[in-house]
Protein backbone atom coordinates (compact mmCIF):
# COMPACT_ATOMS: atom_id res chain seq x y z
CA UNK A 1 0.00 0.00 0.00
CA UNK A 2 3.15 1.84 0.80
CA UNK A 3 4.13 1.93 -2.77
CA UNK A 4 0.75 2.73 -4.06
CA UNK A 5 0.47 5.74 -2.29
CA UNK A 6 3.99 6.85 -3.51
CA UNK A 7 2.65 6.33 -7.06
CA UNK A 8 -0.18 8.45 -6.35
CA UNK A 9 1.81 11.16 -5.06
CA UNK A 10 4.08 11.29 -8.01
CA UNK A 11 1.44 11.34 -10.50
CA UNK A 12 -0.47 13.88 -8.45
CA UNK A 13 2.94 15.55 -8.60
CA UNK A 14 3.21 15.87 -11.85
CA UNK A 15 -0.34 16.47 -13.13
CA UNK A 16 -0.29 19.42 -10.52
CA UNK A 17 3.21 20.65 -12.18
CA UNK A 18 1.55 20.56 -15.30
CA UNK A 19 -1.82 21.77 -14.33
CA UNK A 20 0.03 25.09 -13.03
CA UNK A 21 2.28 25.29 -16.17
CA UNK A 22 -1.09 25.23 -18.49
CA UNK A 23 -2.44 27.87 -16.41
CA UNK A 24 0.09 30.19 -17.24
CA UNK A 25 0.27 29.54 -21.02
CA UNK A 26 -2.95 30.59 -22.36
CA UNK A 27 -2.38 28.78 -25.69
CA UNK A 28 -4.73 25.88 -25.01
CA UNK A 29 -2.79 22.08 -25.12
CA UNK A 30 -4.55 19.80 -27.67
CA UNK A 31 -6.04 16.51 -25.39
CA UNK A 32 -3.92 13.88 -25.23
CA UNK A 33 -4.84 11.11 -27.63
CA UNK A 34 -5.82 8.20 -25.73
CA UNK A 35 -7.33 6.09 -28.87
CA UNK A 36 -7.14 1.97 -29.39
CA UNK A 37 -3.59 0.63 -29.18
CA UNK A 38 -4.54 -2.01 -31.95
CA UNK A 39 -2.12 -4.57 -31.48
CA UNK A 40 -3.72 -4.99 -27.78
CA UNK A 41 -7.07 -4.71 -29.91
CA UNK A 42 -6.21 -7.63 -32.22
CA UNK A 43 -4.57 -9.61 -29.99
CA UNK A 44 -7.22 -9.43 -27.02
CA UNK A 45 -9.33 -11.15 -29.16
CA UNK A 46 -7.72 -14.47 -28.75
CA UNK A 47 -6.09 -14.57 -25.46
CA UNK A 48 -6.96 -12.84 -21.85
CA UNK A 49 -4.30 -11.20 -20.01
CA UNK A 50 -3.24 -11.61 -15.93
CA UNK A 51 -1.63 -8.43 -14.34
CA UNK A 52 1.58 -10.12 -14.33
CA UNK A 53 1.48 -10.59 -18.25
CA UNK A 54 0.41 -14.46 -18.47
CA UNK A 55 -2.07 -15.90 -19.86
CA UNK A 56 -5.23 -16.20 -17.90
CA UNK A 57 -8.38 -16.97 -20.67
CA UNK A 58 -7.34 -18.52 -24.40
CA UNK A 59 -10.48 -16.92 -25.96
CA UNK A 60 -10.82 -17.94 -29.56
CA UNK A 61 -9.20 -20.73 -31.39
CA UNK A 62 -7.58 -24.09 -30.20
CA UNK A 63 -3.99 -25.01 -29.67
CA UNK A 64 -3.40 -27.94 -31.47
CA UNK A 65 0.38 -27.30 -32.28
CA UNK A 66 2.37 -28.02 -28.68
CA UNK A 67 5.57 -27.14 -29.59
CA UNK A 68 4.14 -23.41 -29.98
CA UNK A 69 1.03 -22.44 -27.98
CA UNK A 70 1.49 -18.97 -30.30
CA UNK A 71 -0.67 -21.03 -33.15
CA UNK A 72 -4.25 -20.97 -32.90
CA UNK A 73 -6.20 -22.80 -34.68
CA UNK A 74 -9.94 -22.31 -35.73
CA UNK A 75 -12.69 -24.26 -38.02
CA UNK A 76 -13.57 -22.70 -41.33
CA UNK A 77 -14.89 -24.32 -43.98
CA UNK A 78 -14.16 -21.30 -46.83
CA UNK A 79 -12.24 -18.31 -47.60
CA UNK A 80 -15.03 -16.16 -47.27
CA UNK A 81 -15.62 -17.59 -44.06
CA UNK A 82 -12.00 -16.86 -42.77
CA UNK A 83 -12.39 -13.27 -44.23
CA UNK A 84 -15.37 -12.80 -42.22
CA UNK A 85 -14.36 -13.66 -39.31
CA UNK A 86 -10.81 -11.83 -39.49
CA UNK A 87 -12.48 -8.63 -40.29
CA UNK A 88 -14.27 -9.04 -36.89
CA UNK A 89 -11.16 -9.32 -35.19
CA UNK A 90 -10.01 -5.45 -36.34
CA UNK A 91 -10.76 -2.12 -34.75
CA UNK A 92 -13.75 -0.71 -36.25
CA UNK A 93 -12.54 2.11 -39.20
CA UNK A 94 -9.54 -0.26 -39.86
CA UNK A 95 -7.35 0.22 -42.39
CA UNK A 96 -6.15 -2.77 -44.65
CA UNK A 97 -5.56 -3.66 -48.40
CA UNK A 98 -7.77 -6.44 -50.03
CA UNK A 99 -7.72 -8.68 -52.95
CA UNK A 100 -9.09 -12.02 -53.80
CA UNK A 101 -6.29 -14.03 -52.08
CA UNK A 102 -5.15 -11.76 -48.93
CA UNK A 103 -5.80 -9.11 -46.79
CA UNK A 104 -3.01 -7.12 -45.15
CA UNK A 105 -3.68 -4.88 -42.38
CA UNK A 106 -1.17 -2.67 -40.63
CA UNK A 107 -1.40 -1.67 -36.94
CA UNK A 108 -1.03 1.26 -35.03
CA UNK A 109 0.05 1.88 -31.20
CA UNK A 110 -2.08 4.97 -29.09
CA UNK A 111 0.48 7.45 -31.10
CA UNK A 112 0.20 6.45 -34.72
CA UNK A 113 2.98 4.53 -35.05
CA UNK A 114 3.35 1.25 -36.46
CA UNK A 115 2.97 -1.91 -34.89
CA UNK A 116 3.57 -4.19 -38.35
CA UNK A 117 1.27 -5.75 -40.90
CA UNK A 118 -1.07 -8.66 -40.28
CA UNK A 119 -1.50 -10.55 -43.23
CA UNK A 120 -4.06 -13.01 -44.05
CA UNK A 121 -3.16 -15.39 -46.95
CA UNK A 122 -6.16 -18.24 -48.72
CA UNK A 123 -4.14 -21.30 -48.70
CA UNK A 124 -5.28 -24.63 -50.59
CA UNK A 125 -5.90 -28.07 -49.71
CA UNK A 126 -5.94 -28.76 -45.92
CA UNK A 127 -6.02 -25.30 -44.86
CA UNK A 128 -8.15 -22.52 -45.72
CA UNK A 129 -6.16 -19.62 -44.92
CA UNK A 130 -3.72 -18.40 -42.70
CA UNK A 131 -3.30 -15.41 -41.09
CA UNK A 132 0.38 -14.13 -39.89
CA UNK A 133 1.43 -11.92 -36.97
CA UNK A 134 4.51 -9.66 -36.52
CA UNK A 135 7.31 -11.98 -34.03
CA UNK A 136 7.41 -9.16 -31.77
CA UNK A 137 4.01 -8.82 -31.05
CA UNK A 138 3.67 -11.71 -28.15
CA UNK A 139 0.89 -14.51 -27.38
CA UNK A 140 -0.25 -15.42 -31.51
CA UNK A 141 1.90 -15.36 -34.55
CA UNK A 142 -0.10 -17.60 -36.66
CA UNK A 143 -3.85 -18.07 -37.18
CA UNK A 144 -5.25 -21.24 -38.57
CA UNK A 145 -8.32 -21.74 -40.90
CA UNK A 146 -9.01 -25.37 -40.93
CA UNK A 147 -12.09 -27.21 -42.45
CA UNK A 148 -13.58 -29.81 -40.38
CA UNK A 149 -12.48 -32.77 -42.78
CA UNK A 150 -9.12 -31.94 -42.09
CA UNK A 151 -9.33 -31.05 -38.39
CA UNK A 152 -6.52 -33.72 -36.81
CA UNK A 153 -8.04 -36.91 -35.37
CA UNK A 154 -4.94 -36.02 -31.80
CA UNK A 155 -6.08 -32.31 -32.08
CA UNK A 156 -8.62 -31.38 -29.62
CA UNK A 157 -11.53 -32.86 -29.19
CA UNK A 158 -14.26 -29.96 -30.45
CA UNK A 159 -17.59 -30.13 -28.89
CA UNK A 160 -20.22 -30.54 -31.50
CA UNK A 161 -23.06 -28.27 -31.44
CA UNK A 162 -26.15 -30.00 -29.93
CA UNK A 163 -24.44 -32.17 -27.60
CA UNK A 164 -26.77 -33.05 -24.70
CA UNK A 165 -24.80 -32.58 -22.38
CA UNK A 166 -23.90 -29.40 -23.42
CA UNK A 167 -27.38 -27.54 -23.69
CA UNK A 168 -27.74 -28.92 -20.32
CA UNK A 169 -24.82 -27.42 -18.84
CA UNK A 170 -25.31 -23.89 -21.15
CA UNK A 171 -29.56 -23.81 -20.74
CA UNK A 172 -29.33 -20.34 -18.62
CA UNK A 173 -26.53 -18.86 -20.25
CA UNK A 174 -28.19 -17.40 -22.63
CA UNK A 175 -27.83 -13.51 -23.92
CA UNK A 176 -29.01 -11.30 -21.31
CA UNK A 177 -29.65 -13.38 -18.23
CA UNK A 178 -28.68 -13.29 -15.23
CA UNK A 179 -26.50 -15.28 -13.51
CA UNK A 180 -25.36 -15.48 -9.39
CA UNK A 181 -22.09 -16.60 -8.73
CA UNK A 182 -20.83 -17.44 -5.50
CA UNK A 183 -17.64 -18.69 -6.75
CA UNK A 184 -15.34 -18.21 -7.69
CA UNK A 185 -14.40 -14.95 -6.49
CA UNK A 186 -10.96 -13.51 -7.69
CA UNK A 187 -13.37 -11.25 -9.87
CA UNK A 188 -16.27 -10.29 -7.79
CA UNK A 189 -19.37 -12.69 -6.98
CA UNK A 190 -23.06 -11.69 -7.35
CA UNK A 191 -25.57 -11.23 -10.17
CA UNK A 192 -23.91 -11.17 -13.54
CA UNK A 193 -25.64 -10.89 -17.01
CA UNK A 194 -24.61 -12.93 -20.03
CA UNK A 195 -23.53 -10.09 -22.52
CA UNK A 196 -22.12 -12.32 -24.91
CA UNK A 197 -23.04 -16.25 -25.36
CA UNK A 198 -20.49 -18.92 -25.99
CA UNK A 199 -19.73 -20.10 -29.55
CA UNK A 200 -18.67 -23.34 -29.31
CA UNK A 201 -17.76 -23.75 -33.25
CA UNK A 202 -14.99 -21.32 -32.78
CA UNK A 203 -14.24 -21.45 -29.20
CA UNK A 204 -14.83 -17.91 -28.64
CA UNK A 205 -15.92 -17.27 -24.57
CA UNK A 206 -19.38 -15.99 -23.54
CA UNK A 207 -18.52 -13.18 -21.72
CA UNK A 208 -20.76 -12.36 -17.83
CA UNK A 209 -20.96 -8.98 -16.45
CA UNK A 210 -22.02 -6.66 -13.76
CA UNK A 211 -21.54 -2.96 -13.19
CA UNK A 212 -21.14 -2.20 -9.81
CA UNK A 213 -23.18 1.38 -8.38
CA UNK A 214 -20.45 2.52 -6.58
CA UNK A 215 -17.46 4.71 -7.71
CA UNK A 216 -14.15 5.19 -6.75
CA UNK A 217 -11.56 8.15 -6.46
CA UNK A 218 -8.48 6.60 -7.22
CA UNK A 219 -6.85 9.39 -4.66
CA UNK A 220 -8.79 9.09 -1.64
CA UNK A 221 -10.21 5.49 -2.07
CA UNK A 222 -8.59 1.99 -1.54
CA UNK A 223 -8.55 0.85 -4.84
CA UNK A 224 -6.41 -2.22 -3.55
CA UNK A 225 -9.09 -4.63 -4.06
CA UNK A 226 -10.96 -3.01 -7.43
CA UNK A 227 -7.54 -3.64 -8.66
CA UNK A 228 -7.10 -7.52 -7.98
CA UNK A 229 -10.70 -7.91 -9.24
CA UNK A 230 -10.24 -6.00 -12.48
CA UNK A 231 -9.23 -6.60 -15.93
CA UNK A 232 -7.96 -5.70 -18.60
CA UNK A 233 -8.78 -3.03 -21.45
CA UNK A 234 -9.48 -5.17 -24.02
CA UNK A 235 -11.00 -7.51 -21.76
CA UNK A 236 -13.20 -4.63 -20.80
CA UNK A 237 -14.07 -2.76 -24.28
CA UNK A 238 -14.86 -7.38 -25.33
CA UNK A 239 -17.79 -6.96 -22.37
CA UNK A 240 -18.35 -3.16 -24.08
CA UNK A 241 -18.33 -4.05 -27.44
CA UNK A 242 -21.06 -7.19 -26.83
CA UNK A 243 -23.22 -4.81 -24.80
CA UNK A 244 -23.33 -2.10 -27.73
CA UNK A 245 -24.46 -5.16 -30.20
CA UNK A 246 -27.53 -5.97 -28.10
CA UNK A 247 -27.45 -2.74 -26.36
CA UNK A 248 -31.96 -2.21 -26.62
CA UNK A 249 -32.15 -5.66 -25.37
CA UNK A 250 -29.68 -5.28 -22.40
CA UNK A 251 -30.35 -2.33 -21.36
CA UNK A 252 -33.31 -2.56 -19.25
CA UNK A 253 -32.59 -6.32 -18.28
CA UNK A 254 -29.66 -4.67 -16.87
CA UNK A 255 -32.04 -2.15 -15.21
CA UNK A 256 -34.17 -4.64 -13.65
CA UNK A 257 -31.03 -6.48 -12.51
CA UNK A 258 -30.10 -3.32 -10.67
CA UNK A 259 -26.56 -2.66 -12.85
CA UNK A 260 -24.77 0.44 -12.15
CA UNK A 261 -25.10 3.10 -15.06
CA UNK A 262 -24.06 1.95 -18.43
CA UNK A 263 -22.90 5.47 -19.54
CA UNK A 264 -20.24 5.39 -16.86
CA UNK A 265 -16.29 5.35 -16.97
CA UNK A 266 -15.16 2.03 -15.75
CA UNK A 267 -11.59 1.25 -13.91
CA UNK A 268 -9.06 -0.83 -15.99
CA UNK A 269 -5.12 -1.81 -17.06
CA UNK A 270 -3.29 -1.90 -20.14
CA UNK A 271 0.14 -3.93 -18.94
CA UNK A 272 1.45 -2.38 -22.33
CA UNK A 273 5.19 -3.45 -22.09
CA UNK A 274 3.75 -6.30 -24.27
CA UNK A 275 2.97 -4.26 -27.01
CA UNK A 276 5.41 -1.85 -28.12
CA UNK A 277 5.48 0.77 -25.36
CA UNK A 278 6.67 0.38 -21.81
CA UNK A 279 4.29 0.21 -18.35
CA UNK A 280 1.68 -1.03 -16.50
CA UNK A 281 -1.34 2.34 -16.95
CA UNK A 282 -4.12 2.45 -15.07
CA UNK A 283 -6.95 3.08 -17.62
CA UNK A 284 -10.67 3.47 -17.90
CA UNK A 285 -13.24 2.62 -20.57
CA UNK A 286 -16.59 4.02 -20.88
CA UNK A 287 -18.69 0.94 -20.70
CA UNK A 288 -21.46 2.34 -23.35
CA UNK A 289 -19.11 3.45 -26.06
CA UNK A 290 -16.07 1.30 -25.63
CA UNK A 291 -13.64 4.45 -25.94
CA UNK A 292 -10.56 4.46 -23.91
CA UNK A 293 -9.56 6.87 -21.71
CA UNK A 294 -6.58 8.09 -19.04
CA UNK A 295 -7.06 7.34 -15.50
CA UNK A 296 -5.72 10.71 -13.46
CA UNK A 297 -6.33 12.20 -10.27
CA UNK A 298 -8.34 15.13 -13.01
CA UNK A 299 -10.79 12.02 -13.91
CA UNK A 300 -10.88 10.44 -10.29
CA UNK A 301 -14.79 8.57 -10.18
CA UNK A 302 -14.49 5.20 -11.90
CA UNK A 303 -16.80 2.22 -11.47
CA UNK A 304 -16.32 -1.16 -10.80
CA UNK A 305 -16.75 -3.52 -13.40
CA UNK A 306 -17.10 -7.27 -12.52
CA UNK A 307 -16.21 -9.82 -15.52
CA UNK A 308 -15.60 -13.29 -16.19
CA UNK A 309 -15.64 -15.28 -18.94
CA UNK A 310 -17.62 -18.97 -19.68
CA UNK A 311 -17.24 -21.98 -21.98
CA UNK A 312 -17.60 -25.73 -22.13
CA UNK A 313 -14.94 -27.67 -22.56
CA UNK A 314 -13.72 -31.53 -22.12
CA UNK A 315 -12.10 -32.60 -18.80
CA UNK A 316 -9.32 -36.10 -19.17
CA UNK A 317 -12.22 -38.27 -18.51
CA UNK A 318 -14.13 -37.09 -21.78
CA UNK A 319 -16.28 -35.22 -19.50
CA UNK A 320 -18.40 -31.80 -20.70
CA UNK A 321 -17.70 -29.44 -18.05
CA UNK A 322 -18.92 -25.96 -17.96
CA UNK A 323 -15.75 -23.27 -16.94
CA UNK A 324 -15.91 -19.63 -15.29
CA UNK A 325 -12.85 -17.70 -14.95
Amino acid sequence: MKKRLLFWASVFFVCVSVFSSCKKDNNSEPEPDYSINEAAHFIGNFVSINQDGSISVRLTGYCLNEADDTEISILAESWEEAVRLFKSWLPDNASFTENESSITWGMKDSEGKSQGNVVLTKKSGGLVAEAVVPSEIPYVHTIRFIPKASWPENGVDIIAAGDLDTNDLLDEYFLGNVIVIKTPTHHGTGKFMVVREYDQKKDEKGILVNIQNKSYNVMLDDMDAVANRSRSTTDIQAASRAYIENKADLDPLMQEAGFGPRTANVYCWEWSDFFLTRGKHDKRVKFDTAEVTSLTPFHPNSHEVQMYYFWVEKDKSGTVCLKID
